[in-house]
């Protein structure tokens, strides 16, 4: 079948149309060959072997070839990409559940440190004061953590100091108990 210059134009274009990144576009120019080819009596495939063109050659059956092919790889590179990015939207989402449950732990997490206590002994020379006092019966675990206080380097927890609290009311009460005995006795 001979197709007149017009529509061999056509073609050309339509073939353009073929290698485009746009599915929309792709599928159209589709139709549009499909359509016109129909129009005179042929159909795509004749394009491929060049008996659409009229004239034995096969010009836009190579053009048809090279745009199904560029197409086919088009895809495929599309599939790829849009793979990547998916799975780049996954890990980013992930990173940013991340930050944020660690900007929630920091929140929780931050805390003045106590205000350092104003009195007249340090608390190393005070410790060392309670562990030397030989009137008062420490327990092995009382010993244990007044040692450790001794050593410790930093400021003392609210823990740490509730029980060295504990411990100076224990001493407290022994030295309220020697001088009530020494008011009986004396």
């Amino acid at each position: 079948m001979n197709l007149p210059e017009a529509d061999k134009r056509k073609i050309t274009g339509i073939l353009g149309m073929l290698a485009s990144n746009h599915d929309g576009e792709r599928a159209s120019a589709a139709l549009l060959l499909t359509r016109l080819l129909a129009k005179h009596g042929a159909r795509p495939e004749e394009l491929l072997n060049g008996k659409a063109n009229g004239n034995g050659g096969s010009s836009h059956g190579i053009l048809l070839h090279q745009a199904l092919r560029e197409n086919a790889n088009l895809r495929s590179d599309m599939v790829g990409a849009n793979q990547r990015i998916t799975r780049l939207v996954a890990n980013n989402t992930a990173q940013l559940q991340e930050i944020r449950a660690l900007k929630d732990r920091l929140r929780a997490a931050s805390f003045s440190p106590p205000p350092p206590r104003e009195e007249a002994m340090t608390g190393r020379e005070e410790v060392a004061g309670l562990l030397g006092r030989s009137d008062i019966r420490w327990t092995d675990w009382e010993r244990e953590f007044l040692e450790s206080i001794a050593r410790w380097r930093g400021p003392l927890t609210s823990k740490q100091e509730d029980v060295l609290n504990k411990i100076r009311a224990k001493a407290g009460q022994q030295d309220a108990a020697r001088k009530a005995a020494a008011g009986i006795w004396g």
